[in-house]
Parts: C-alpha cells; structure tokens; sequence
C-alpha cells in the first residue's frame, strides 16, 4: 500500500508540489504580516510568479510560431501578387505593341496566343491557339508586332496550328533590302545565323539596313519587316554577297503572334513550294 502511494506521489510530484505552493501561499497570504512570516510570504509570491513565468512561456512560444507562419504565408501571397503583377504588365505592354501594329497595317491579321514551343535551340516550331475554325490556312504567314515569324504548316487542325519559324532549315523567304537598288534574294538559316542568299556583289548592302519581305512567291506579303542587315561579307571572287540578318522578332520568347490571312490560289502556292526546293 504504501509502495503505491510513493509511485502516485512520485508521478504527480509536480502537481503535488504546485498544490502545495498553492495551499502554502494561501495560507500566507491571509495571515496577518509579521517579522517571522513577511519573508516566508514573499518567498513564496516570487516562487509563484516565477512559476507563472514557466507556464507562459511554452504558451508564448506557440503564438510565436502561429504568428510566423502567418507571416510567412503573408510575404509569399505578396511574392506571387507582385509576380502576377509583372507578368500584367509585360501582356500589357505587348498588347500595346500588337495594337499598334494593327493600326499601322492594312492586312487582315487574326490574333493568336502560342501555346508551346518545340525543343530545339533555336526553336524552330511553335503551336498556337487557331485553326481552320478561325480561317487559318495553309503557309499564312504569321507575324508579332516586331515583325515576320514563319508560316504555318501544311495542316491546321480545327483549333490549333504549327507555326514553322524563320529558324527552321527548310523555310524559304523571298526578302529585299530597303534601299534605293531594291537588291533581292533568299533569306535562310543554316543553323547559326540567318543568311540572305543571291544577292548580286555590285549590289548595295550595308549594314543596318532594313529587310522586308519582297512579296515573291505568293506565300509571304510584300513590305512585312523581317529584320536588320547584321554583317555584310564580300568575297571579290563569288558572284553573291555573303549578307547576314538578325532578325526583328524574338524567335525565342514569343507569346503572342497575328495570323495574316491571305487569299492565295494553289499555282501561287505550288510556285513557292518549288521556289523553297530549289533553295535547299
């Protein structure tokens, strides 16, 4: 029995000890203040507050982290609010960029959004948001608001096109050089740079000079911006120009394109799929 009462009292030591502190204190307080008594009281007021003092603390420490994690979930809302924030107005400024385009063109433009890239560097394809639902059709040229992209592919599907970029090996484009000599010839990239081919040695190049789209071939519409004359490099011993061309539109981050939509007949189109066998 006894042994019993010892492991009771060994496991509710620390409630033992506080009722007794309690009791004691009671007891001190209500009696009348002495020489003998006043320390013993005033004691045992300390040892309480003290104890106050340990039982709050555990109770601190847990509204501190509530309030950390509070915190923490209030700085990541701003985080993703100011990233929003950002990318609103990165659209925007590209909306504008696009409005103005459309303002300064007589073409019959269909607004797209790109949907995903392909994985070459360069890339070489992109995938957009229309189709033959909307009057996309085969080899419309597509555009940003900096200037030429590519085409499409021979199949659009009813919501979604494949866009072949400037950068991609097999895409020909019939370009001129905006001066007064007009000089012509055939825009290309050989995997590191955008070169234009056929292009005369007494010809006049020079260095950022425009380049527009000439018109020829049917597939593209005269006077589209393509890009600026990079590099000029002239060998006295070749026929052609060696003209290279850094071109206006980011191939590389595009989000938003327009469609041109263009009335062609099928000999145009068969004239500028031979034009680009010719050219490989």
């Amino acid at each position: 029995m006894l042994q019993r009462v010892a492991q009771w009292l060994w496991v509710h030591l620390t409630g033992v000890v506080l009722a007794f502190t309690l009791i004691s204190s009671l007891f001190f307080l209500t009696r009348a203040p002495s020489l003998k008594v006043g320390p013993v009281r005033w004691a045992l007021l300390y040892a309480i507050s003290g104890g106050q003092s340990v039982f709050r603390y555990p109770i601190h420490i847990v509204s501190l982290k509530t309030e950390n994690r509070y915190l923490r979930s209030q700085l990541l809302l701003k985080v993703i609010n100011e990233t929003e924030l950002r990318e609103l107005r990165a659209e925007n400024e590209r909306l504008r960029e696009m409005i103005a385009f459309t303002r300064d063109r007589d073409l019959e433009l269909l607004a797209a959004r790109v949907l995903s890239h392909d994985v070459e560097i360069p890339p070489t394809s992109i995938v957009i948001d229309v189709g033959t639902s909307a009057g996309v059709a085969p080899f419309d040229a597509v555009v940003s608001a900096r200037g030429l992209v590519g085409r499409c592919d021979e199949s659009p599907t009813w919501n979604r096109s494949i866009v072949r970029l400037l950068t991609d090996p097999g895409i020909r484009t019939s370009v001129m050089v905006q001066n007064p000599a007009r000089p012509m010839g055939i825009l290309r990239w050989n995997g590191a740079e955008m070169h234009i081919d056929n292009i005369a040695q007494e010809l006049p190049v020079a260095v950022g000079e425009t380049i527009l789209t000439s018109g020829l071939g049917g597939i593209f519409p005269p006077g589209l911006h393509v890009g600026v004359v990079d590099s000029v490099r002239e060998d006295p011993h070749a026929l052609f120009k060696d003209v290279i061309m850094k071109p206006s539109a980011r191939l590389y981050r595009l989000e938003e394109v327009f469609v041109v939509r263009v009335h062609r007949d099928s000999a145009s189109i068969g004239q500028q799929e031979g034009h680009n066998a010719v050219g490989r």
